[in-house]
């Protein structure tokens, strides 16, 4: 199960350094096994994704509603992580978008 989760994780990885307008990824704090968290809720695996310097034209929102959209094309498996967190990072600021079950919180 860890292989296939790493597999996981590394194609994701791949996908978004292909798809993002961004300096970096770094894919962080990988979960599996249930989770709760007061405002979040349950989640049975999760993944923390930082993208640095991202140029987007809209907002962090749409933005990671665009890769949530391309991951779930492009990326066999994709759906078995029901929680994931983006972070667009830059030099000023830091902004936040959950993204549980493929919808945005």
């Amino acid at each position: 199960m860890v292989k296939s989760n790493k597999s996981l994780v590394n194609s994701i990885e791949r996908s978004l350094q292909q798809n993002c307008n961004c300096e970096s990824v770094i894919v962080e704090d990988r979960a599996i096994g249930i989770q709760f968290n007061k405002q979040d809720g349950f989640s049975n695996s999760k993944l923390d994704i930082t993208l640095i310097n991202p140029s987007y034209s809209s907002s962090a929102e749409k933005e990671a509603n665009r890769l949530n959209r391309i991951l779930k094309k492009d990326v066999e498996n994709y759906n078995s992580i029901d929680f994931v967190t983006f972070y667009f990072k830059s030099d000023d600021s830091t902004e936040t978008v959950k993204i549980k079950d493929g919808n945005i919180l």
